[in-house]
């Protein structure tokens, strides 16, 4: 049998005769009188229900004004989602301790034992869950499985925002490579030079290098790649431009290697970044303020990662290839998420 009761609760007298009253009417038949003498301005809607376990009857009793609810079904608990259990406690109670609970969607109770669980969901997000337990009533908070949503708040990066019946209320449904319960951590997928997705003209640098009749142009710096980008002789300050739009990202690391097919590699670059191409920002040491210089590679093909400690958000990023070993040669690859 379902109770679906209404109660007013502008004091704790009030809520305690309606949970004496949801009690008495789950282990008795519903003893009208008893209710009609603790609650006024009761309206009580008889109405049948095609439950999940058989047609159940459901009770309504509504106040004039601010109300809670709870829905009980007798000889059933759901199984699996108590976060919380108290013994020896009256289900009066059990009731009031889960209400004052942010956490708390439904309970379990066990007459025999004064046996109290909170759940952190409720049967209609686990309906296989709600298992036949004799001497015992589950009961669900109406009120907090509509949710919690406010629009897509409170989830970030543009993830969706949807309702559920269990705590917190919501959930949230991330995109762009976002992870996390609220969307907020980046799963730092590569911005495209290690598979080519990202253009060839979108990978610019200083100049372009020669070994007897073989060049190595700028687009070739890509991670894991055939060749590399190796900066001409004369370029005394090599530095590579990428263009990692159309959308800004939240960059989150770098990995670079060497040149696979002679022994030289950059071993030490720093990286500035923007998001119009006209205002430049280095990216600083976080204890000295200063461009930090990161260490680069000592061999053709191990790949050396660095994450930026913070994130930061830009369009365009510059490598600037500092030191080398015999020639400046990179191949590398930047990891983020778009940002909102």
């Amino acid at each position: 049998m379902v109770y679906h009761t209404t109660h007013h609760s502008s004091s704790s007298k009030s809520f305690t005769q309606v949970a004496a009253m949801s009690t008495l009417a789950i282990k008795t038949s519903l003893l009208l009188s008893t209710i009609s003498r603790c609650i006024t301005d009761q309206q009580f809607n008889w109405f049948m229900v095609l439950g999940f376990i058989s047609i159940q009857t459901i009770i309504r009793i509504s106040c004039t004004n601010e109300c809670r609810s709870v829905t009980s079904i007798d000889r059933y608990t759901l199984k699996g989602h108590a976060y919380k259990t108290v013994k020896d406690k009256d289900v009066i109670t059990c009731v009031v301790t889960c209400d004052h609970d942010p956490a708390c969607y439904s309970i379990n109770y066990i007459f025999s034992t004064g046996t109290c669980e909170l759940c952190h969901t409720t049967r209609v997000s686990h309906p296989s869950d709600l298992i036949y337990t004799p001497d015992s009533v589950y009961m669900e908070h109406l009120s907090r499985p509509a949710g919690s949503c406010s629009g897509n708040m409170p989830c970030r990066n543009r993830g969706t925002c949807v309702n559920v019946p269990q705590s917190p209320g919501y959930r949230c449904f991330c995109r762009d490579h976002y992870v996390g319960d609220l969307c907020e951590e980046c799963s730092s997928p590569h911005v495209g030079l290690s598979d080519n997705r990202l253009p060839n003209d979108k990978i610019t640098g200083t100049s372009n290098g020669q070994w007897m009749i073989t060049f190595f142009y700028p687009y070739m710096a890509r991670l894991k790649g055939s060749s590399a980008w190796v900066s001409s002789l004369l370029d005394t300050s090599p530095f590579l431009e990428i263009n990692v739009g159309p959308r800004s990202r939240m960059i989150t690391k770098i990995a670079t290697q060497g040149s696979p097919e002679y022994d030289w590699w950059t071993t030490s670059y720093s990286v500035k970044y923007s998001l119009n191409r006209v205002s430049w920002t280095d990216y600083t040491d976080n204890d000295t303020g200063q461009p930090k210089v990161f260490r680069g590679n000592s061999d053709r093909n191990t790949i050396v990662q660095h994450t930026f400690k913070p994130a930061f958000v830009a369009r365009y990023l510059i490598v600037s290839l500092l030191g080398k070993h015999t020639r400046s040669a990179i191949r590398l690859e930047f990891y983020g998420c778009y940002a909102e």
